[in-house]
């Protein structure tokens, strides 16, 4: 969580490093002239926003974030603190 949602300094700082890593690929995938496109699957379980991915150059946004420790797979289970 960002800004004013994060529970705790450590939190906050990895969600500026997981914003970079976006930022980064994105923009290592424009100067590339990869392709980029908006994957939409559902709706969340409350109804209001629209689940999807980000597919940058064949590669899903959420699987990049992850290998490199930025987010955690959610199955929608409770979700677990990143400032323990």
């Amino acid at each position: 969580e960002k800004g004013h949602r994060a529970l705790c300094t450590k939190e906050a700082e990895a969600a500026l490093k997981a914003t970079q890593c976006t930022i980064d690929a994105l923009n290592n995938a424009i100067k590339g002239g990869q392709p980029i496109f908006v994957e939409l699957q559902s709706h969340d379980k409350y109804g209001g926003r629209v689940l999807g991915d980000v597919i940058i150059g064949g590669q899903k946004l959420s699987q990049l974030l992850i290998a490199n420790g930025h987010a955690r797979p959610y199955f929608g289970e409770k979700k677990s603190s990143w400032c323990n």
